[in-house]
């Protein structure tokens, strides 16, 4: 089951509780904080078992920062991770890590390049 919706996937939240309602046999998908549905990084699902955190990325792992990239992209892997195992979802992570350049791989993050400004015409 996939709520699109925030907060339904924080503990104690509506997710957990049908999933513990159900005796463990579905799997529901959530968000922990408020955001964008189909952009929010912060995806939980339970049950959880084996993991031990219900984040599917944790939050405090050092892959979250790709994983916020990942989801905010124009990749379609918001509508795909729901039917994907995490050792599937964290594949394609690591595939889309090592597309980026050496040094964002290294140290994860990089500058923006600065906006070019618009010359005006001279009168």
């Amino acid at each position: 089951m996939i709520f699109y919706a925030c907060q339904l996937g924080g503990r104690s939240g509506f997710c957990e509780k049908l999933a513990t309602m159900l005796g463990g046999t579905v799997t529901f998908w959530g968000h922990s904080c408020s955001g964008h549905g189909n952009t929010n990084p912060y995806v939980t699902r339970f049950p959880f078992a084996p993991d031990i955190d219900s984040h599917l990325i944790n939050p405090a792992g050092p892959y979250f920062w790709y994983w916020t990239k990942l989801i905010k992209s124009t990749s379609d892997i918001w509508a795909r991770f729901p039917f994907m195992t995490k050792d599937e979802v964290e594949d394609e992570l690591q595939r889309y890590m090592n597309g980026l350049p050496p040094l964002v791989q290294m140290f994860g993050k990089y500058a923006e390049p600065p906006a070019k400004k618009k010359k005006k015409k001279a009168a």
